[in-house]
């Protein structure tokens, strides 16, 4: 028999940053929200689904009772969030909550299925239940349904499912909290089946919550904060999808001769853009799959139990048998895109890929008799360059330094050190204007850089010193102003200089600004005198002849004490 096998494995991977999601989301009320600082806009897509099927073309095999299918998404649920409300981009097979609405910027939706294109004999769009929720106006609590079931045999049935969304948006100028998602959906079902007639087991595939454990999708968008350091709640978007189910069982399952799939973990798919440089990331945690009890370790593992399938469907492909080939893969990441400035991510994940084709018998393209996908996911978040704030912006940080004291006459240097402390932005046309009052007749000597303007007398007003632009501040850097300043002569003791320097810039188009003062330094202005004390008596050869007898005889009595 002609048999082609594709099979690509990826299981039991691990990545630092997909945080966990638990099966039924929390929503508490909303927080305060803060100002935003953001130089376009951000936002995104997460969007999660139990099953998909691309395409399913049954005519003259065994299963020409399955309808055809062009587009078809089971169990779906989306979020998304567009600052500007320009509308998220969505691909052909995706469904926009917002677009069209230039009032909208988040919003939330769950499914009980997505039909795109269902030809022939059934028309399922008649059978769509659905919940939706978008903002503004903000909410406070979620939106709840419960979503009918979908009996579409052969092709599919789906049981009643239980859905929520949820959308937030604290306004244009503002953020919402970084607890609280900007849009949540989440999806839970009983149960669901692929293909409910004429196959072994009664169904190509199938899951059940009563005795496998949880079935769910879920997307959610979210706006958190950077880790600390942050004093201006700088923000990353995030886009994250997440679908569970515990087991499939293939054609029966393991008792019918089928195959059992056990899936351990929430395969999680996370992209997340913060706008600053090489802060775009993609990570995806893979499921630990067993089929039949046994790990799956390598390609051989899955290209085995799948091909033991393909020879189980024989009997009913009849003379199609030796044309069918078979595709397989598990945990599959493609389509990632990580922009190095930050501003973009986006990828996409798929729990077991299953594609059948029916090769025709004297060669060609052949047909897709079913491309299934299961558990497949899609994120996106985008994110301006520079970042997005959320705290009030920061001041220019101005400090001042000089001598405590400074000798009338004597010169003394002050320093100005100008700091730029926001996280994620540039100051530029950065100003500082200085101004001295203090002693009559103290000048300004120097000034480093070069000031644009030197005026005015320190008793009358005070001296100006002024820089109308000491270039760009990058974020957390400093730049240090110095000052020379020549006291005068006759200063009076004690007499004090006094400073205000203030400081300006913008960043991102927002102005910035600091200021800050010194009292300092004191003068002194004392004579350091040497007084000379009178002689009271005797001439010069009397005190030296005095002398000299007192050291004769000090030597006379060391002599002694050595006898």
């Amino acid at each position: 028999m002609k048999r082609a096998l594709l099979v690509a494995v990826l299981v039991g991977c691990s990545v630092v940053g997909a945080a966990p999601v638990g099966l039924v989301a929390a929503h508490a009320s909303p927080q305060a929200p803060a100002a935003i600082v953001a130089t376009g806009p951000y936002g995104g897509d997460a969007n999660a689904d139990l099953l998909t099927v691309t395409a399913a073309d049954f005519t003259g095999t065994p299963f020409a009772a399955v309808p055809t299918v062009l587009g078809l998404n089971l169990v779906h649920s989306e979020a998304q969030a567009d600052s500007n409300g320009s509308g998220v981009p969505t691909g052909p097979d995706r469904t926009s909550i917002i677009a069209g609405d230039p009032a909208l910027r988040t919003g939330a939706r769950a499914a009980n299925l997505d039909p795109l294109a269902v030809l022939q004999q059934n028309n399922l769009s008649s059978l769509l239940s659905e919940i939706a929720q978008t903002a503004p106006p903000d909410n406070t609590a979620p939106a709840t349904k419960q979503l009918l079931d979908v009996p579409a045999d052969p092709l599919t049935h789906v049981d009643l499912s239980t859905a929520t969304a949820l959308s937030h948006w604290a306004g244009d100028a503002q953020c919402v909290a970084a607890s609280d998602p900007l849009s949540d959906a989440v999806n839970n079902v009983a149960s669901f089946k692929v293909i409910t007639t004429g196959v072994p087991g009664g169904s190509m595939v199938a899951a059940d919550v009563a005795n496998q454990g949880v079935i769910f999708s879920k997307g959610t968008m979210s706006l958190p904060a950077l880790p600390a350091p942050n004093p201006n709640d700088a923000r990353f978007v995030q886009s994250q999808a997440v679908t569970q189910i515990a087991q499939l069982d293939l054609f029966g399952g393991s008792g019918a001769g089928g195959a059992t799939v056990e899936i351990a973990g929430d395969p999680t798919l996370t992209a997340t853009a913060s706008g600053l440089p090489g802060g775009a990331h993609v990570t995806y945690t893979s499921p630990i799959v067993t089929i039949n009890g046994n790990t799956v370790l390598d390609a051989s593992t899955l290209g085995g139990v799948f091909a033991q399938l393909l020879d189980g469907l024989k009997p009913l492909l009849g003379g199609v048998a030796p044309l069918i080939t078979l595709e397989a893969s598990a945990g599959n990441l493609s389509n990632v895109v990580e922009a190095a400035d930050g501003t973009a991510a986006s990828a996409d994940a798929t729990l077991v890929h299953l594609k059948v084709n029916l090769l025709p018998a004297a060669g060609g393209a052949g047909i897709t008799l079913l491309d299934l996908d299961i558990g497949p996911v899609h994120t996106q978040a985008f994110a301006p360059a520079g970042g997005i704030q959320c705290g009030q912006p920061q001041p220019l940080q101005v400090v001042k330094d000089a001598p405590d004291t400074v000798q009338a006459g004597d010169s003394f240097t002050q320093t100005i050190t100008v700091t730029n402390t926001e996280p994620v932005c540039t100051l530029t046309a950065v100003k500082v204007t200085d101004l001295i009052t203090g002693p009559a007749g103290s000048t300004v000597t120097s000034t480093d850089p070069a000031a644009d303007s030197v005026a005015g007398s320190p008793e009358s007003g005070g001296i100006a010193v002024t820089w109308n632009n000491i270039g760009d501040i990058g974020p957390g850097a400093s730049k240090v102003l110095k000052v020379v300043v020549k006291t005068d002569l006759n200063a009076p003791n004690g007499s004090k200089f006094h400073d205000d320097a203030t400081a300006s810039g913008t960043c991102n188009g927002t102005p910035r600004d600091g200021i800050a003062s010194l009292d300092k330094p004191v003068v002194t202005n004392q004579q350091v005198r040497v007084d000379v004390l009178p002689r009271t008596g005797g001439d010069d050869t009397a005190l030296l002849v005095a002398a000299a007898a007192l050291i004769g005889l000090a030597f006379g009595i060391r002599r002694l004490r050595l006898v």
